[in-house]
């Protein structure tokens, strides 16, 4: 997997992310985001919603952005990665 590509294809639909950690690999950096996205790191914590809200959520965005039905596979397939990691 294009972990560089995928990381990119990530940023590419979130308006507020960047990747400005230059220290981590793209999959660390990828996992990172995912990770926080799902457990709602960057709201407040009286409005923090589920993190299988928050997957719902972003498999939504996924399936709705302008990216290639490939690559929307693939983000697909990391986030339910992630997603089943941190809900053993």
């Amino acid at each position: 997997m294009n972990y560089s590509k995928l990381l990119e294809d990530y940023l590419s639909i979130w308006n507020n992310r960047s990747d400005s950690e230059h220290t981590l690999s793209p999959k660390e950096k990828l996992h990172e985001l995912i990770i926080m996205e799902l457990h709602d790191e960057q709201t407040h914590p009286r409005t923090r919603k589920t993190k299988e809200m928050n997957f719902y959520l972003a498999i939504k965005r996924v399936a709705n952005s302008s990216l290639t039905d490939s690559e929307k596979i693939a983000l697909i397939r990391y986030y339910t990665e992630v997603m089943e990691e941190i809900s053993h």
